[in-house]
């Protein structure tokens, strides 16, 4: 899944999220997953990351969790 459609699809699953948020998400999940790819490369990572988006387009506690962890962080 692209960028762009991994954040298509969590606007689409949450309607209150924006693009920014849904970006944010995203390269979060990329820098905590990054370093599996000593394991089987960046497969691995990109199969971390979309298992963590689609938990973000079904869960809204967890999504919104996530983003107040990030907003903290800036």
């Amino acid at each position: 899944m692209t960028t762009d459609r991994a954040i298509d699809f969590l606007t689409e699953k949450q309607p209150w999220m924006s693009r920014a948020a849904a970006l944010a998400l995203i390269v979060d999940s990329f820098k905590r997953f990054n370093s599996q790819k000593k394991y089987h490369g960046y497969k691995t990572v990109k199969t971390h990351v979309d298992i963590q988006i689609r938990i973000y387009a079904r869960d809204e506690k967890r999504a919104r969790d996530r983003l107040a962890v990030i907003s903290e962080w800036l």
